[in-house]
């Protein structure tokens, strides 16, 4: 199998992983496809700085981490602080337009509380509320061991719940 053939299977294999990932930061599905095309653009043009010490989907999903917080740090910073209103969202049964609204809003204040915790947590919170990567992924991702990722996971939910009040 030629580079190029290998690069198009891991292409396959990780496109939606890398979609996940840039969707924890950006909601905007356009958004998440242009910067996914980046980072595989990026993860072509530097292939041979892939030294296959970690797995392949560890590799391009710091450089989606990486890619994504640059581009969007100043937009995070400045963003508004919307107040979730429990009491509201648990009388509801149905979804209207307006519950669309307020989960997304929900969405976008946890995602500001998130940008708000220090880096190290911030980092390992997004990708283990990903959903899609393991401790032992994670801490491949950000080249620590497994009980770092433990205790940075537990430490950024006290932040979280210290700070802003969020309960997981």
């Amino acid at each position: 199998m030629d580079e190029t053939e290998l690069f198009t299977q891991r292409y396959r294999e990780n496109y939606s992983k890398v979609c996940g990932v840039i969707g924890r930061y950006v909601y905007n599905r356009s958004q998440i496809e242009d910067i996914a095309s980046v980072v595989f653009i990026s993860a072509w043009t530097n292939r041979a700085s892939f030294k296959g010490r970690s797995k392949y989907t560890t590799w391009i999903t710091r450089i989606a981490i990486n890619y994504t917080l640059n581009t969007f740090k100043h937009k995070l910073r400045n963003a508004k602080t919307v107040q979730f209103d429990d009491a509201y969202h648990a009388s509801k049964t149905q979804t209207t337009p307006e519950d669309l609204l307020n989960e997304q809003e929900a969405r976008d204040r946890l995602q500001q509380c998130l940008m708000c915790l220090p880096k190290p947590y911030r980092e390992t919170m997004l990708l283990w509320l990903a959903g899609n990567m393991d401790y032992k992924q994670i801490a491949m991702a950000v080249d620590v061991p497994i009980g770092t990722v433990r205790s940075r996971i537990h430490k950024g939910r006290r932040i979280l719940e210290q700070r802003f009040g969020l309960t997981s």
